[in-house]
């Protein structure tokens, strides 16, 4: 196939996907995966649902008449408009979080990748990105705003045993990582740009277990062209079990050990290298049933400075799930504790989320060390596929000796934010509001909305204020 017919089938799906989403039909369609390399291609080039975006048209094309030699591609177009009244409460107000006016700002991200499979044991992934910022008023923030063109994926794939029921997959290069509920490792998909790893990964698979051995370390995103850079001030690794505790797949046990090291790691009173170890066990049910939950205990131990590490986290999530077609569709309890340092000597007790999702919605400034929490929830079904959240997380501190952490800007492991001394462990309630239209499997619309009252914590930092955060973004994916 020549490039100039590669380039006309990537011009027809892009010109016609958006044009005719609406009139596709909605059901039966294969959905694309968040991850894209985890995407069934052939089961998208033979999805007859997507035939009016033409996407089939770009997936399992064969090259050079060889039997199995395909390329697939695919990618994303991301918009994102916000506005926030305030970004962080402590005394730091310039550069980056500067407190802005309620200016809106763009962030926009386009995201294009090509799957190439050799045959059935190997294949090459690659993607590349590129994300925008305007209108914001001090700039693009380091890491998650900003990158003009760069590698966000290449890796090569070595299946052993393609299509046994026991198989072994070697992979090396640049890749996302996401395990369990992404709560300690995701790829971070809210802010404009996401989380890559350079490194090593093998998996095991087999008809009740699902095994991940990793070695890597983070990528620094850059504002430049190809510029980005791997984190040598951090190392991730570890082994992550899935297994399987019934055959009708309704109830997982995950299993894992997370190590991860810091040189320059920065906590409330301290700082200095940082070698942390993560036990956890999370045991979990997600099909769809009445009631669902997930229950998630994480120990970390380890050295840090001159001292040792010894820290906790403790989730469970409860979900009772409604039939039918009514307004209500899910009510969940959520209660978390992430522990805090007890202010001793030589010993350090905040908990360190390591590279996790965002927790507490998009417009909140902080993330889940040294917090206790308990957020009621419900989802409203408004319309076929229109869903509405609505929660409110009540938020403590742990332990007063210790401070609250906010978001990382540069997402390396621990470069937290500055604590606020205060004798008051009620942070606040934060209310979110959440509007997600799924115009189809690949095109969604969402409104954002969060508050966070000032409190008397926020107050005693001396530069306290209401949190206001919103905004709307669309994803396009083809």
């Amino acid at each position: 196939m020549t490039c100039l017919r590669l380039h006309r089938r990537l011009f027809k799906v892009i010109l016609t996907g958006v044009t005719l989403a609406f009139i596709c039909p909605a059901y039966g369609q294969q959905p694309v995966a968040l991850s894209r390399y985890n995407d069934d291609f052939p089961k998208l080039a033979g999805d007859s649902a997507h035939q009016f975006t033409l996407l089939p048209e770009l997936k399992m094309i064969p090259m050079l008449k060889a039997d199995n030699l395909f390329i697939s591609f695919g990618g994303e177009i991301k918009e994102q408009l916000f506005t926030v009244n305030h970004e962080r409460w402590d005394a730091d107000r310039q550069g980056v979080y500067a407190p802005g006016s309620d200016r809106p700002y763009l962030l926009q991200r386009f995201m294009f990748h090509a799957n190439i499979t050799l045959s059935s044991h190997l294949r090459i992934f690659g993607e590349l990105k590129s994300g925008f910022e305007s209108g914001r008023l001090t700039g693009p923030r380091p890491n998650i705003d900003q990158d003009k063109l760069d590698l966000g994926q290449a890796f090569l794939d070595l299946d052993l045993f393609p299509g046994k029921k026991n198989d072994l997959l070697f992979r090396i290069g640049r890749q996302e990582l996401d395990y369990g509920a992404s709560r300690l490792i995701s790829e971070n998909e809210g802010p404009n740009l996401r989380l890559s790893f350079d490194g090593y990964k093998a998996i095991l698979k087999t008809p009740w277990l699902v095994l991940d051995g990793f070695l890597t370390r983070p990528v620094d995103n850059l504002p430049g062209v190809f510029d980005d850079k791997v984190n040598k001030d951090n190392k991730l690794y570890g082994i992550y079990t899935t297994i399987s505790l019934s055959p009708s797949r309704k109830n997982y046990l995950d299993v894992y050990f997370i190590g991860n090291s810091n040189r320059r790691a920065v906590y409330f009173k301290r700082s200095g290298t940082e070698n942390r170890h993560s036990w956890g066990i999370r045991f979990y049910r997600t099909q769809r049933a009445p009631v669902t939950y997930d229950l998630e205990a994480t120990y970390q131990n380890g050295r840090f400075a001159d001292g040792v590490i010894r820290a906790y986290g403790l989730l469970a999530r409860l979900n009772y799930n409604f039939s039918g077609n009514g307004l209500l569709k899910t009510l969940s309890l959520v209660g978390q504790i992430t522990s805090g340092d007890q202010g001793k000597d030589r010993e350090l007790n905040t908990f360190n989320p390591l590279y996790p999702r965002v927790y507490y919605g998009i417009g909140a400034p902080y993330w889940p060390s040294n917090i206790k929490q308990f957020t009621p929830s419900a989802d409203f079904r408004l319309a076929e596929r229109l869903v509405l959240t609505a929660d409110v997380h009540f938020l403590w501190r742990d332990n007063r000796n210790d401070g609250l952490y906010f978001v990382n800007p540069v997402r390396s492991a621990n470069s937290f934010g500055i604590g606020v001394p205060s004798r008051h462990s009620f942070i606040g309630a934060q209310q979110d509001v959440d509007v997600i239209w799924s115009i189809k499997k690949f095109w969604s619309v969402e409104g954002i909305f969060t508050y966070l009252p000032e409190t008397a914590y926020i107050s005693d930092s001396g530069h306290g204020t209401s949190i206001l955060f919103a905004g709307i973004q669309t994803k396009f994916s083809f």
